[in-house]
């Protein structure tokens, strides 16, 4: 399914295709917390670490490949062929299904919501993951596209428009560069390295929980064709830096007070 058209990006196109592979997940999802619930703790444990290894494999695996097909069609580069990201390993997974099936805030255990966030944040994952890995090794900058009812952070990073790439590796969130990566002793290509965060720009590619931000290349010569209410992110950024300026003066303008003078004009959550 194509997602350029007339020479424009198709964002809705783009975020109801992985919408879409995420209601499958979601549904086996459910069948799998099913028959956990019949298990001791501890062979659930090891029931949902397999099935979620397996899941996300699958359906995040489906993702990355999406995108990194999106990719080879926005950019159409002849001599460049799109990579989808790694998914992540099964030792990370068993962490994740440990806080899983741990107490939550109000002292129940609640696998289900907490497995759906997982799968989800995966799955979306997958996606933008795969956008950061081949921004890195063409250049190519990247938008995210938050939804109309997103929260103040993706607000502001969806306002900058294509802006995030790969000039340097400082630009990553929680990135500083690539590395080898290697199993069994075997050589299985580069993967994105973990670093620290600094500022606005490198922020673009730090997600949090829920999020269903887009991110998708935008080369140069495709049209953009961001939703009419990106219009609406930048006024509110803006409106939120002058708040911020007049009641916080001499506070330096972090993504922490924009984010707070949002709040408080009540723009977003």
């Amino acid at each position: 399914m194509t997602v350029v058209t007339g020479g424009k990006l198709e964002w809705d196109l783009m975020r109801n295709q992985l919408d879409q592979v995420n209601r499958m997940a979601m549904h086996d999802l459910l069948q799998i917390i099913r028959r956990a619930k019949d298990l001791e703790r501890e062979q659930a444990h090891i029931y949902l670490t397999e099935a979620l290894s397996a899941l996300v494999n699958t359906f995040g695996g489906a993702a990355a490949e999406m995108t990194a097909t999106w990719w080879d069609e926005i950019v159409a580069d002849d001599l460049y062929e799109a990579l989808p990201a790694y998914m992540p390993t099964y030792e990370q997974l068993t962490k994740e299904v440990r806080w899983g099936m741990a107490t939550n805030e109000v002292g129940r255990i609640d696998p289900t919501s907490r497995m759906a966030l997982l799968l989800q944040k995966h799955i979306f994952g997958a996606s933008r993951n795969t956008v950061d890995l081949n921004a890195l090794n063409t250049g190519v900058k990247y938008a995210r596209v938050a939804q109309p009812g997103a929260c103040s952070f993706c607000r502001i990073l969806a306002s900058r428009g294509a802006v995030y790439g790969s000039e340097s590796s400082a630009l990553f969130v929680g990135m500083s560069g690539v590395k080898k990566h290697y199993s069994d002793g075997k050589d299985k290509g580069t993967r994105l390295k973990k670093g620290r965060v600094r500022g606005l720009q490198s922020a673009g590619s730090k997600y949090h929980d829920h999020c269903k931000c887009v991110a998708a290349p935008v080369p140069d010569g495709v049209d953009a064709n961001f939703p009419g209410y990106m219009s609406d992110f930048e006024e509110e950024y803006e409106a939120a830096r002058l708040y911020a300026a007049e009641k916080y003066p001499g506070e330096p303008m972090t993504m922490k007070l924009i984010t707070k003078a949002m709040r408080e004009q009540g723009i977003a959550a």
